[in-house]
């Protein structure tokens, strides 16, 4: 019994620690973090970093990315009231496997409501950030 629970326990510290730093978590086990390398700003040109960290294989010692089996596609989208549209594209490239750098990312200026940067996995969708303005 005292086996059971420290099993348990275990395992429970382990997700803590595996979701910790994530803005969302895929349906394959991929927690997502984003690391803004300049901005958010509005008017101007944006870029960041989004990683796909594998829960399953990541440890407290070793992290562990790994690209999304589906398709990827990342975008700002702005929401006003009582409709919402997009920006111009986002210029992503792979700099490893699991690992993208977003630049070009363009939050307009004069324009109000909500700017978020999504990403879209297949059918799964995810606001990685968010902006009042």
């Amino acid at each position: 019994m005292k086996k059971l629970v420290l099993m348990v326990l275990m395992v429970g510290t382990s997700a803590l620690f595996a979701e910790e730093g994530c803005v969302a978590v895929t349906k394959e086990n991929l927690c997502i973090q984003l690391e803004w390398q300049e901005g958010p700003f509005l008017g101007t040109y944006s870029k960041n970093i989004v990683m796909f960290k594998d829960l399953v294989l990541s440890t407290e010692d070793h992290v562990a990315y790994r690209s999304p089996s589906e398709n990827i596609q990342f975008f700002g989208w702005m929401i006003m009231g009582s409709h919402a549209h997009g920006t111009r594209p986002v210029v992503t490239k792979i700099i490893e496997k699991g690992v993208y750098e977003n630049s070009e990312i363009f939050y307009m200026g004069g324009m109000t409501g909500t700017w978020q940067f999504k990403v879209k996995l297949g059918q799964e969708e995810f606001v990685l950030h968010a902006l009042d303005h």
